[in-house]
């Protein structure tokens, strides 16, 4: 039972880091996106182009650590 509640507290908080990384990822891209454009792109179409490729790159990852943190918290290793 309180493995369980354990478990959806750790992914909740492994959500919200994703969501941080992400935003803080589309924050940076937003500031300096003027700077990077130079082939006439729109700054929108830019910064989602970039913010797709850095979360598709980065998320899983992070997805992959989480499922690790679960699988050792409910089973760990003797």
């Amino acid at each position: 039972m309180w493995q369980a509640l354990a478990l959806r507290l750790l992914l909740a908080a492994i959500r919200r880091l994703i969501g941080g990384y992400v935003y803080a990822q589309i924050a940076d891209l937003v500031k300096h996106a003027e700077y990077r454009n130079l082939d006439g792109e729109s700054k929108r179409n830019y910064v989602l182009r970039r913010a797709r490729d850095e979360v598709t790159d980065v998320a899983p990852k992070l997805v992959a650590l989480a499922l690790e943190i679960a699988v050792l918290h409910l089973d760990p290793p003797s």
